[in-house]
């Protein structure tokens, strides 16, 4: 009886080390995407900055439908993010409201309509 308790406290364990592990690895990828490091030679191709002022002259455009749009390295900006990403080579990413992203290579915009609304969203190449 007390090898059964010992074996299922061992395994509860093990299953508690995993779950750790796999939390711990899935929070430092999801923020390592995100990183804007100013100054160094080898930083992300892309990254936002909130404190830019939106005042920035970008072109606005509206869609009702599901489309697909290749775009060349510029400023993006949206206002409504539901069913709508950014796809740059293999990363994908899902543009947070309001937030001025600054993408510096050809990058994928991909608008999934779900709700049939008009989807708002500015951008001005570089």
């Amino acid at each position: 009886m007390f090898k059964e308790y010992e074996i299922s406290l061992w395994v509860f364990f093990y299953i508690l080390i995993i779950v750790f592990t796999v939390e711990f690895f899935t929070y430092v990828r999801k923020n390592e995407l995100f990183k804007n490091i100013k100054g160094l030679e080898t930083r992300s191709n892309y990254d936002f900055n909130s404190n830019e002022s939106k005042e920035v002259l970008l072109d606005n455009y509206s869609t009702l439908k599901d489309v697909q749009i290749e775009l060349l390295p510029g400023k993006f900006l949206i206002n409504n993010n539901e069913g709508v990403f950014i796809k740059i080579k293999d990363r994908i990413i899902i543009p947070e409201i309001n937030l001025l992203y600054n993408i510096s290579e050809n990058f994928t915009l991909e608008i999934i309509n779900v709700n049939r609304q008009k989807i708002n969203y500015s951008y001005k190449k570089i």
